[in-house]
Formats: structure tokens, sequence, C-alpha cells
């Protein structure tokens, strides 16, 4: 799919030269130039429930031949799904080996990975009106409008087909999961709700969310991304100070 153009140019996850920091440094660019050409900006930060545990098989081979992919090698890959068993192995302890069914990937191979990618690939499909930053199953959908309420109409429109599209690829989108971000410029103290809602449950919208181990904030001042940096730098110092009075020099040479 990669030699052929035919994976989403939005999506960052398993490809070479393409990193958690790439995607997002898209986010922030994308909602800093629409921030910049004075419009209104919001992100949706989408959370799927067992996004790995959900995938149809059947759903999943049939995208594969649209794409192109028959013969052998489309054989292949059905073989791999079908009638699978995995375990879990810590330590010394083995789970019991159990199928993983018929709407699940292989976890722990890079098969498994990208053929959830080829699930995902046409999300783009569901609207075309906002733009899309992936990672895997963490997906950003950034939405920009003239002002406040074409805003408002615009992301509920698209928070439904996007609900939908979730729907009918047998993925279960988590609504009490899932946030919304208004962005605004740190001097601008415009707090409006945007109050949206799928199936009568309220989305969240937050001032600061973690997406790909970043916290994001609505003014992006990266204040709370800089405080918990130095929270983990501040235990990590304390931990290696407490340690230092047992270590050596001995058998060092400079």
């Amino acid at each position: 799919m990669t030699c052929n153009q035919l994976l989403n140019r939005q999506q960052y996850a398993y490809q070479p030269g393409r990193s958690t920091v790439d995607a997002a440094r898209d986010v922030v660019a994308r909602v800093l130039q629409h921030l910049k050409d004075g419009r209104q900006v919001a992100a949706v930060f989408c959370d799927l429930s067992r996004a790995f545990e959900m995938i149809n098989h059947a759903l999943l081979l049939d995208k594969l031949s649209r794409y192109g992919f028959t013969g052998s090698f489309y054989n292949t890959i059905a073989s791999f799904l079908k009638n699978r068993r995995q375990c879990t192995c810590v330590l010394n302890a083995r789970s019991e080996i159990e199928p993983i069914g018929s709407s699940s990937v292989p976890q722990g191979s890079s098969t498994g990975n990208n053929l959830f990618l080829v699930l995902m690939n046409d999300i783009t499909s569901a609207c075309d009106d906002p733009e899309y930053v992936m990672f895997a199953d963490d997906t950003c959908i950034i939405i920009n409008a003239d002002n406040i309420d074409q805003l408002k109409s615009t992301l509920s429109m698209i928070m439904l087909k996007m609900s939908r599209w979730f729907s009918a690829n047998g993925m279960l989108l988590n609504v009490d999961k899932t946030n919304i971000i208004h962005f605004k410029l740190k001097n601008n103290n415009d707090n409006a709700q945007l109050d949206i809602s799928i199936n009568n449950v309220i989305v969240p919208q937050v001032k600061e969310t973690k997406y790909l181990g970043f916290i994001i904030d609505s003014g992006l001042t990266w204040t709370p991304n800089i405080d918990q940096l130095c929270n983990k730098l501040a235990s990590a110092c304390f931990a290696l100070s407490r340690l230092a009075p047992t270590l050596t020099t001995d058998g060092i040479t400079y």
C-alpha cells in the first residue's frame, strides 16, 4: 500500500520516518494556521473502545479486495485471520490459548497493525469538511469556520457523520472519553461552549487533552505539557540523588 501510495497520507502510524512527534506537530501547525487567519478552530480527539478488538474480518477482507489485493496474497491474509488463537505470557506464567474470534486482529504482530490501518484508511471519506491527523486509532479531526455559530453547526454535522462511519465499520466511538478543544489565542477570552452531542450524549469540551503523549491546551501555551515534563524530571532527579551514595567509581576510566 505504501509503494502504490494507497495509504492515507494523514496516517502517521507504522510508517518509515514518521512518528508521534510528526503527528502532533501536524495538528499544532494546522490549528495555528487557522488561528492566524482569524478563524474559529476546534479539534475533536476521538477515543475508540477496544479498537484493535473490533475489526470485522469480513469487512477487512472486502476492503483489501477493493484496494486490488487478490490471489495468493489475499488468501494468505485470509488464512492469517481465520481460526487465529492467542495467549498471553508473563514471566513463567501463560494464559489459556483462546480464539480471537472474527472481530479482532492478532496482537503483537506488524501484520495485525497494518491490517488495522487498512480498515481505518478510508475514514476521510466519512466527511470532506474537516482535516484529519491519525496515528493508528488516535484520530484528531480539525474543524475551522468563519464564526462560532458556523463552527457549532459544522461540528454537529461532522460528529454525526463520524459516528455513523465508526458504526458502519464495526467500531465504537467512546463519547465520554472523546474530547473537543475550542482553540483560541492567549489574548482571546472567548469561552464559548460548543455543546456538541452524539445520540443525546454530550461530547466533553475541555481546555487540555493528552494526544500521543503530549498535552495540548486550548491556547497552545504548552504550559501543562511543560509542567508534566518537569514533574517527571524532578522524580528522576530525586531517584538519582537517592541512588548516588550507593554507587562507586571503581573500574571507571576517564
